[in-house]
Parts: C-alpha cells; structure tokens; sequence
C-alpha cells in the first residue's frame, strides 16, 4: 500500500468517525431536548392538574417528571459532550445545557419519597383555598430539599453571559432554569413563612401600605393609604383603612436599628412617613411601618405593600369594585390610582376619601371571599415579581424566611456585579407618573476596566394637568409640568468611584453607602418634556457573575439592561 493511499484511507476513516460522532451527537441533543421538553409539558399538566383538584395524579405525574429529567441529564452529561465542554465557541452552550438539565434532575429527584405529603398538602389547599394555609408548612422540607439540590448549578448557570451563547433557543433555556431556581428558592421561604403570616399558627395583625408611584419613592411610590387587618386560619378580618395625613403630621419616627450609613445619606427625611421609604431596601422601610404604627398605638406583626399593579392583580382574583359611581377593575386600576383619580377628584380630601373607600371594599371583598390559592397566585405573582407587592415581618424568623422571597424587596448586601437605582420625586408632586426611566449598567467585573450606569429620565407630563398633580412643592411659582427627581445608583459592593456627569456636567453628588452598596445620587430639575442623564463611572470587584441590575416598580415601568463589557 503506497503512502499516498494510506493517508487517504485514515482521512477517510477520520471522517467517517467524525460524522457518526457528531451524528451520534445530533441524534443525543434531538433526545435529550425531547425528554427536556415531555418533562416541561408533564410539569404544566400536573400543574394543570393540581389546579383541577386531581391531586392524586401526582402520583403518577412526578415519578415520570423524575424520570424524563434523570434521561436529559443523562444525555447532555455523557462523555461525547463533557468533550464539547472545552470547545471553543460551543462550550459555554454545551455546559449551559449540561448543568440545566443536571440541576433540574436534582431538584426534581429531591422530591423522591415525599409524594404523600405533597398529594395531602395540595389537597387541602385546593379544598380549602387560603384557609387551608397550614398546609403549606407540611411542605418545608420537600422544598428546603430542592433549593439546596439546585442551588450549585444556578451558581453556575448564572456565570454565562447570554452573548456566550450559540444563537436558538438557550438564552431564553438560561432565564426559565433560573427562574426555576428562584423559584424554588422562594418556595423554600413561602413554605415557612406564609403559615405563620396567614394565621395558621396564631392570630396575626397586617398593616397593607399602599404606595402610589404618582409619586414615586425608592420601593415604589408614597404611601397614600394604609389599612389594618387580622388574619386567622387565612381569613381576613375586620379590615380598616385610613389616610395617611394624620401620619404625615406626626413626629419623627425613632431611626434605632437602621444601619448608621443608609441613616446618614437619607437624612432626617428618612424618620418621616413621606420619607420612610427613599431608600430601595424595603426591610428599612417595613421595620419603620411598623415603628411608626407603634408609636401611634397601632400594633401591627407584618406589613404588606401594594401599588395600583398589585390592587389590579387582587383584583383579578376578587372582581371589580365600585364607589361612587366609579368602577376600578384589574384593566383600569394602574391607571385610575396613579392619573385618572386626579382628575376625577381635583379636591385632596376628596381623592383621599375616595383611596380609602375603595380600600376598605377591596379588603371586605378578599375577607368575604372564599379565595382559591392557586388563582390567587396566578393573579399576584406578577405583581410580586415586579416588587408591586412587598412584604416585612417584625418576627426575625419569619423575615428570615421571606428574604429568600421575590417580595422581599431586599437589596441584597453581597452579591458581586449586581447594581439597583432608587427614583425618587423630590418636587411633591404627582408627575412621576408621566416619567420614563432607562438605566444600563455595563460591568467590567470580568476584565481590568472601568464600569458604569447610566440613568436617562424623561419627563413626558402632558400640558393641562390638575393644580395638584402639576404643583411644585419644593418650588413654589416654579414652571408647570417641571419637576425634581433623585436619582440613586447602588454600585455594587467594593465599587469605588472614578467619575460621573450629570448631561456632560459636574453637579453636587450625594454620595454614601446602603445596604453595603456604594450609592452616588444627583438631582435632576426637568421640565415638561426635558430628558437628562445621569452617568456614573467606577471600578468595581472581580466576579464572574452574570451582571444584574433592577429597578423598583413604576406607573411607566423602567428600561434595564444589564451586560458585560469586557
């Protein structure tokens, strides 16, 4: 046999080893995203199931959910593809889908042996809807156990940047198994804490705070209404709600317990009830409800925060309401509590009267209703993940367990690359309804570079306004439609500051520390139709965290983008 023969006979022979291995390879990622997707399509059937009350089904259901996972995992976990792994190019996809599919097995599998619980707790619950809550505690363990199963693999999941991968399917695989993640994470939280809020284990006393993002404050907007209301066994009862003008009027509330670095940026402002949530921690602002509430003789064990999108979730679940000849239902209630209820009642105590009003049939309506827990939180759950619906406990045990909880609405002291800004109306008017905000925070975690935020405030309020909508509080006489925003950008943790400009220009800086967060704040007077931003350069810690920023909730809801920029 020549040379020249032998060469093309291995040639030959590598490239038909190739293409079957990458037949092979084909064939396994046509399996193994088949057995991905039958486990997706069992999990909203049993989903669908459980919903239906068919909660036996279960039995059936689970154990085959296992079973199509354990198959993904095996798939994408095999040696041909731990190879792919180290490839250039695809290897961030291939470990995408490899840890994916490998940490919603092991959530999965950590349900093993729990079936029975689970079939009596979803039983209850859909038999016997909120009040049923206690059920939910049976379920703790089952749910500690899958957070902890996943946990390692959203660590690791979290680390790829959606510009890693191969165009498809992957970015959006990425962000539903994190979802999955926190998800569990808050199921975790929700199995403890809620029983105990709910009343299952004793009577509780709620203080609902609502906050209108009309005038928006770092956890949402000002709270213009509050309302108390004691829970048993998951029913309501006697509901009742007031303004929040005697509130206003009170002497300041005692700051002991905030940490002394978010009491000196916020100043004396923040010992007030207009001011009590400027910062973006809800916990700081929860712990003041509370204070503040005491101090007048109220006690109160946990507060729940509403803005007009959570009033439109509840909704959903109790049907519209109607006062004075006025209808708000889950389409109109965003826009009725932040725009349309200014000019319906030009008059303040009269809109105040009308707020209350309104909250005391809402809270009537949900004491009255006999509410089904899986729709109540297919109608909240939105809500909650937009930080629209916010919840603190005085009790440390069960503030613990709602801190792994979407409604937290904590910003969190540790986690490297991720950024957060508070928006906060400093003219008293109502024009943050008619602001349009976008941020875009660009990490350098990953690289030796400089990062930055960027915050761009439009001010879009139309002309012919209400006088109260439209005034200037910090400016009297000043031009109508104008109003001063504060705009806080929360760097990340270890971040030290390079530069920042206001429009290209130097301005005053605000500049401290919260919740372990270096913040930078500038003001921004804007006229109607003015648009200002607000940038702030810095360095910042190495981490292979995949870069995060948020926004609190808005009557426009805010743009956030966050990306690397190495």
């Amino acid at each position: 046999m020549s040379r020249q023969r032998f060469l093309v006979g291995m040639l030959l022979t590598l490239a038909v080893v190739l293409g079957l291995w990458l037949l092979w390879m084909v064939i396994s990622g046509f399996l193994g995203f088949r057995s991905a997707q039958a486990m997706e399509d069992t999990a909203d059937e049993l989903v669908e199931n459980i919903k239906s009350g068919n909660t036996e089904s279960v039995y059936e259901l689970l154990p085959q959910m296992r079973e199509q996972a354990a198959s993904a995992s095996a798939r994408f976990n095999s040696a041909p593809w731990s190879v792919m792994s180290d490839l250039p190019l695809m290897g961030p996809t291939v470990r995408l889908l490899g840890d994916v599919s490998a940490g919603t097995s092991a959530m999965v599998a950590a349900t093993q042996g729990h079936d029975g619980e689970i079939v009596a707790a979803t039983t209850r619950l859909t038999n016997d809807g909120v009040s049923g809550i206690g059920a939910l505690s049976a379920l703790a363990p089952v749910a500690d156990a899958a957070a902890s199963a996943v946990e390692p693999y959203e660590q690791r999941v979290s680390q790829t940047l959606p510009d890693e991968l191969l165009p498809g399917p992957f970015e959006s695989v990425q962000e539903r198994f994190l979802g999955l993640a926190s998800g569990a994470r808050a199921a975790s939280g929700a199995t403890r804490a809620l029983p105990v809020m709910l009343g299952a284990e004793g009577t509780r006393r709620w203080a609902v705070i609502v906050e209108n993002t009309a005038e928006a404050r770092g956890t949402g907007g000002l709270i213009g209404a509050y309302a108390t209301v004691t829970l048993q066994q998951g029913r309501f009862l006697d509901p009742s709600a007031s303004d929040t003008n005697a509130l206003f009027k009170n002497e300041t509330i005692p700051l002991d317990g905030i940490p002394k670095d978010t009491r000196d940026f916020w100043g004396d402002s923040l010992s007030r009830w207009w001011g009590l949530n400027l910062d973006r921690n809800f916990p700081f602002a929860g712990e003041l409800v509370h204070r503040g509430l005491a101090d007048v003789g109220t006690q109160v064990d946990d507060v729940v925060s509403l803005d007009s999108f959570a009033v439109a979730g509840l909704l959903e679940a109790t049907g519209p309401i109607k006062v004075k000849g006025y209808e708000v239902t889950p389409e109109n209630a965003a826009a009725f509590f932040t725009r349309d209820i200014y000019e319906a009642f030009p008059d303040r105590d009269a809109k105040d009267a009308i707020t209350v009003a309104l909250m005391d049939q809402l809270l009537t309506r949900v004491a009255r209703s006999q509410l089904d827990l899986p729709d109540l939180w297919d109608a909240l759950g939105p809500a909650a993940e937009q930080g629209s619906l916010l919840t603190y406990s005085n009790d440390p045990e069960v503030q613990e367990n709602l801190l792994k909880m979407p409604t937290s609405g904590a910003v969190p002291p540790d986690v490297a690359a991720w950024s957060t800004v508070g928006i906060n109306d400093l003219a008293g008017n109502k024009l943050s309804a008619y602001l349009d905000v976008e941020m875009i925070y660009d990490s350098a975690a990953r690289c030796e570079a400089s990062s930055a935020v960027t915050v761009t405030v439009t001010n879009n309020a139309p002309e012919g306004l209400p006088e109260y909508v439209d005034q200037r509080n910090d400016d009297q006489g000043g031009p109508l439609g104008s109003t001063l925003v504060g705009v806080a950008v929360y760097g990340p943790p270890g971040s030290v500051l390079e530069r920042y400009e206001l429009d290209d220009e130097q301005v005053p800086l605000n500049a401290g520390v919260n919740s372990n967060h270096p913040t930078w704040m500038a003001r921004m007077d804007l006229k109607r139709g003015d648009s200002q931003t607000f940038r702030v350069v810095f360095t910042e810690p190495t981490s292979y965290n995949r870069p995060t920023i948020t926004a609190q909730p808005m009557t426009n809801p805010a743009t956030a983008v966050a990306r690397s920029s190495c």
